[in-house]
């Protein structure tokens, strides 16, 4: 009974040492990714927050920005929405492009996916007090499908950018650097910024084909 119980015991303790393993193997793997979907989550559920706990305050700045949003869409065709698109996610890319060419540029971009979450969960947050079920399927269809389908671009510039402005900055700590690959690693840099720059085309035709479809479905009176 004894040996039959300290085998038990030691089984389990191999499953859990198997669990933290394949753990710890997943983070290493995918670490930047968790990162950036914990910042972007932690964003979007401050900007709930934000909204529930000073609805009367909040309603009316609010109600301003997603009545914009929702009369220039709903009232747009495929084409305006889709250059309103580009240019909104070009600003973001850009951006995103210019802080990989600065060492400071890891904290703000360590804020980038919260901002962008925050915004995110403040008109979620908004749609459903203010319209409740009918305020949360706008939300999942007209906002959270095309996050989904932008999340990966976002994630892949992000990501390149926090990789350049991380070499800078062990640079400025004194870390060495050949200048022939530091010049190959920028071209690489400004080349896959312009690969995703068609890449956010593609998720800005997404955006603009389903708020096309879809804008004029709900009725929201603000």
């Amino acid at each position: 009974l004894g040996q039959s119980h300290l085998a038990g015991r030691k089984r389990n303790m191999q499953r859990i040492w198997t669990g933290i393993s394949s753990f710890s193997s997943f983070w290493k793997k995918n670490r930047f990714f968790l990162l950036f979907l914990m910042l972007f989550s932690l964003g979007a559920l401050c900007g709930a927050w934000v909204i529930k706990v000073d609805f009367s305050g909040q309603e009316a700045e609010a109600s301003r920005i997603l009545a914009g949003f929702e009369q220039i869409r709903g009232s747009q065709g495929f084409l305006s929405n889709f250059w309103d698109s580009c240019r909104s996610v070009w600003l973001l890319l850009l951006v995103m492009f210019l802080l990989g060419f600065f060492a400071l540029g890891v904290p703000v971009l360590f804020a980038v996916p919260f901002w962008k979450g925050m915004g995110m969960g403040y008109l979620i947050g908004y749609l459903y007090l203010t319209f409740s079920w009918e305020g949360a399927g706008y939300a999942a269809l007209i906002i959270v499908l095309p996050c989904c389908f932008f999340i990966p671009f976002f994630f892949y510039g992000w990501k390149e950018s926090l990789f350049s402005a991380g070499a800078l900055f062990r640079y400025c700590w004194g870390e060495s650097v050949h200048s022939q690959i530091e010049n190959e690693k920028r071209k690489r840099y400004c080349l896959r910024f312009g690969v995703l720059a068609l890449l956010f085309m593609l998720y800005a035709a997404f955006e603009a084909l389903v708020a096309f479809l879809f804008c004029g479905t709900f009725h929201l009176n603000y």
